[in-house]
This record gives structure tokens, sequence and C-alpha cells, in this order.
């Protein structure tokens, strides 16, 4: 009967007739089945980006910003401490001593520093360290571009560097007692002596970084109570639905 029909005008046209009509069926059902999973993964794809970018806008607009704008500060100026020859500043009667980490200048006419004291290396190396700490920081807090609640080096190189300038600031500013153990950063001398403003910026970005460790700690917590305020409605739909 199938050989008969087939060999039909009628029966090869039903035929013929029958074939793409399936084949149109098939087509249709792979592109919706494939237009279904495309969506999904678009609508999946958009959301993650949107709860990532409300969480990292709410975040960062008010901490992010700032934790930029101190390491950059920071970073200054640990420069110019470090290069500057102007830790302490010795006045004499007919003119000025300014004494750096590098260098020593009378009357402006600078040379390099042949005394060689134990605190002077101990602050020589703390502050190369530190600097280079500060430079990895900014470094980090710049060009992370995920969220700085998820990014844990910008945290930990802003502490180190605050960390080791306050250090290196404390033991070169009790350094000019007469009674430091590790030795006087400056010749003797009975001219009055003075920290300065070297000495300042130092402190000063020493206190930024370690002003960026609780702007962190402030986005840690901002960001647990939101994540706890997100599961609440959860709960409280499992409970309903139990």
């Amino acid at each position: 009967m199938l050989a008969e029909e087939l060999l039909t005008p009628e029966g090869e046209s039903k035929h013929l007739k029958s074939k793409p009509e399936s084949r149109t069926w098939e087509t249709e059902d792979c592109a919706s089945a494939v237009f279904v999973t495309l969506s999904h993964h678009l609508k999946m794809h958009f959301s993650r980006k949107k709860v990532h970018l409300s969480e990292d806008s709410h975040l960062s607009f008010r901490y992010k910003f700032f934790i930029r704008i101190f390491s950059c500060v920071g970073l200054v100026g640990l420069f110019i401490s470090l290069l500057s020859p102007s830790w302490i500043e010795i006045f004499h009667k007919d003119f000025v001593t300014n004494l750096g980490l590098w260098n020593i200048c009378i009357n402006r006419r600078c040379k390099r520093i042949r005394l060689n004291s134990n605190i002077l290396l101990v602050t020589r190396i703390l502050m190369s360290i530190s600097t280079f700490l500060g430079l990895v920081a900014a470094a980090c807090s710049l060009l992370s571009s995920t969220s700085l609640r998820l990014s844990r080096w910008p945290a930990v190189t802003n502490l180190c560097t605050g960390i080791i300038s306050l250090v290196t600031m404390v033991l070169y500013g009790t350094s000019i007692s007469p009674n430091s153990t590790l030795g006087s950063p400056i010749p003797h001398t009975t001219s009055p002596k003075y920290l300065s403003w070297s000495f300042g910026i130092g402190c000063l970005a020493s206190f930024l970084f370690l002003t960026n460790i609780l702007l962190f700690i402030l986005i840690e917590l901002e960001g647990n109570t939101s994540t706890h305020d997100d599961l609440k409605p959860k709960q409280r739909r499992l409970i309903l639905v139990t």
C-alpha cells in the first residue's frame, strides 16, 4: 500500500508536503529553545551585573572615592618626606641647618650626610619600604575593578603602609632626645633643634593610610548589614510557605 501510494502522484505530493511541514516544526522548536536559553542567560547576566553595580555604587560612592584620594595624597606625602632635606631644623646664631634622611643643607647649600647612626639607617630602610608599599596601595586602590569589599589587596597594603610609616615617625621623633638608644640622627650640637615640615608630612601620610583602614572597615560592616537585610524577605517567604 505504501509503495502504491508513493507511486501515485497524489501520494507523492502528500509525502512531499508532510516532509517540509515536519522540518519547519523542528526548526521552530530549535529556534524557540535557543531563544529561551539565550534570554535566560541574558537575564541572569544583567541581574548579577545590576546587583554588583548596585552594591558597588552604594558602598563606593561614599568610601571608594575617599580611599583613592587618601592613597594618592599619602603616596605623594611619603615621596616628599623621603626625599626632602627638612626633617630637622637646627637654629644657629647666624644660619639655619636643615637635616633630612640623605642630605644636610646649610644656608640652602646641600651636601650628603656622612653621619652613619643606627636611627638614620633604620629610618631610611623603613621609609623606603613604606613608600614602596604606598605605591602598591595606591595602585591597588586605583586599579581594582571589583568592589572594595571583595578585594583584599588594597586593605592589606594600606594597613602595612600606615603601620610601617607610623612606626618610622615614632622612632625618628623620639631619637632627637638625648637618651635615645638608637643614637641621634644629627651631629652633636648645643643649638636648639626642632622637627620640621617633612616629618609632619610623613606623619600626615601615615594617618591617611590608616584612615583608609577605617573606611575599609565601614565598607565591610555596611556590606554585611545590606546582605542581612536582603536575606530577611527571603526568610519571611520561607516562613510563610512552611
